[in-house]
């Protein structure tokens, strides 16, 4: 039989609806039982309801709404552009645009943040996010803050890191006019992600930028080392 814990690590799955229908029924018949989970489960399903706001805007290329409409009808568009029901049209379109893989990251182990026990469930406020950029020789990579609603509380969430020799960690850095504070020392997986929680004695609302840099094993007082993730 699952232990607590294991059931209470498929709760983001299952708000995604992506958990094993043979696992399902299990967690299921626990939530019922275990009032924790429960709300864990229900602030989930308000974060999914919520994952679109973290995606970065996307202006389509000149000419995709004809391209889609031709491939939906690719008869009878010689006249000009054909007139399609609402229904035909939805069922018929392929998103052009995909969010971050980033943002099901998010969903994914934002259960982290969830399970402190000074998280607070939402009253009508949502959760902030701050997007996080690759720079440098770590263009490609990417990072999300969530933040809890009160500001006080995080989870950092980072993809497409390289992993770092045994002697080096990564370090994020809570910026707030020429002071910097730690917030966390971290390391990825081989895969480049990783999700870690965010300590701060101040509100995170409070500072102005986020950044994250290569330092010793253990951190470093201050930044010196090559800067890869930025806020804006």
């Amino acid at each position: 039989m699952k232990d607590h814990q294991e059931l209470r690590d498929q709760i983001p799955a299952l708000a995604l609806g992506i958990l094993e229908p043979d696992q399902t029924g299990s967690l299921q018949q626990h939530l019922a039982g275990c009032p924790t989970c429960q709300r864990e489960f229900d602030a989930m399903l308000d974060i999914v309801g919520h994952l679109g706001y973290g995606a970065p805007d996307a202006q389509p290329p000149a000419g995709m709404r004809e391209r889609i409409i031709r491939k939906v009808q690719p008869e009878n568009h010689a006249g000009g552009l054909p007139k399609i029901g609402f229904w035909r049209r939805l069922t018929g379109w392929k998103p052009a645009f995909s969010f971050i893989s980033l943002g099901l990251i998010v969903v994914l182990l934002v259960s982290n943040l969830l399970m402190w026990n000074q998280m607070r469930p939402a009253t009508g406020e949502d959760f902030s996010t701050i997007r996080l950029f690759g720079t440098g020789a770590m263009h490609q990579a990417s990072g999300l803050i969530v933040i809890s609603p009160d500001g006080q509380y995080g989870t950092l969430v980072v993809s497409d890191l390289a992993p770092l020799p045994a002697d080096q960690q990564y370090q994020l850095w809570l910026v707030r006019g020429d002071q910097r504070a730690t917030g966390a020392v971290f390391t990825v997986a081989e895969s480049g992600y990783g999700t870690i929680k965010v300590y701060s004695h101040d509100p995170l609302v409070s500072y102005d930028t986020f950044g994250i840099t290569i330092e010793p094993f253990g951190g470093s007082p201050g930044p010196t080392g090559e800067k890869v993730l930025g806020s804006k």
